[in-house]
């Protein structure tokens, strides 16, 4: 294949996944993931991955976008090929709208009454037996959060990371936050809700959730680019007081109230350094 440095226009070069254009020296250069230093920029990147696995954590190239061809490609289970763009892509089971190419993936599941239509849906096979879920994370924002944990620098920060990466994974039901009560009875999917709490002078709780016109608005939503800004505006948003949680309680419960009463469960997960 034709490097980087083959591409004379900035349409050509950014056409092309692997290649970024230096407006600068105006030439097409090799894309780089080590040049990110955080985790938000690098997974903004389509062909870049967060490696927390390592000390200290990088930013490394995704494996499937790095495959050229159709045949490689489809021997990788966790890969998938993009027929419209002819590139090898993460595999993503909710991309296949019918059983058979569904089942032909051992990591995917048809999941019979699911989706929006509620004939069926392919979802990743650990969410297979799952029934619709409204979920509300509830996220320690005290100030001890800032501590090193494991491999990253910075606790808070570690947690935001593992958030990404998790959401990511979730089969979202797709509807937006403006939904709210009215979201589509047991279609088989994922809503996500984030509170972070932490404590003013360590005996007022406080809480905070996305404000309006940011991301989810503080609400339920099945969609993974407004659970992408609520991510990003709470860890722009760390409290770093003391540990109160009574308000984040408050809070996830006033999610709660735009559930609907139907076949669905409601989760809280608590994200904390400290004792309950």
């Amino acid at each position: 294949p034709k490097g980087c440095d083959y591409f004379a226009a900035k349409g050509d070069c950014d056409a092309d996944v692997h290649c970024v254009w230096d407006a600068a020296a105006s030439t097409c250069k090799d894309r780089v993931c080590a040049q990110f230093r955080d985790e938000r920029c690098c997974d903004k990147d389509p062909i870049c991955k967060w490696d927390a696995t390592t000390a200290p954590a990088v930013c490394s190239q995704k494996k499937c976008p790095a495959i050229q061809k159709q045949p490689k490609c489809d021997e990788q289970s966790d890969c998938m090929w993009n027929s419209t763009t002819n590139k090898c892509v993460d595999l993503d089971c909710s991309k296949f709208p019918d059983m058979c190419p569904c089942n032909q993936h051992d990591k995917c599941y048809w999941k019979p009454g699911a989706g929006f239509a509620g004939t069926g849906a392919c979802v990743a096979i650990e969410f297979g037996e799952c029934p619709t879920l409204d979920i509300v994370l509830v996220l320690d924002g005290s100030g001890s959060m800032s501590a090193k944990f494991g491999n990253h620098p910075h606790g808070f920060d570690a947690l935001m990371e593992m958030m990404r990466d998790w959401i990511e994974t979730l089969p979202l039901n797709g509807e937006d936050a403006s939904v709210g009560i009215n979201s589509k009875k047991d279609n088989g999917g994922v809503r996500v809700g984030i509170v972070q709490f932490s404590g003013q002078n360590y005996w007022r709780s406080e809480a905070r959730r996305t404000p309006g016109g940011v991301g989810t608005g503080g609400r339920l939503s099945g969609t993974l680019q407004q659970l992408e800004d609520d991510v990003d505006w709470h860890e722009d948003n760390y409290m770093g007081d003391g540990t109160m949680i009574e308000e984040g309680l408050t809070m996830a419960a006033d999610m709660f109230h735009a559930s609907p009463v139907d076949g669905r469960q409601r989760v809280l997960f608590i994200f904390t350094d400290g004792q309950i």
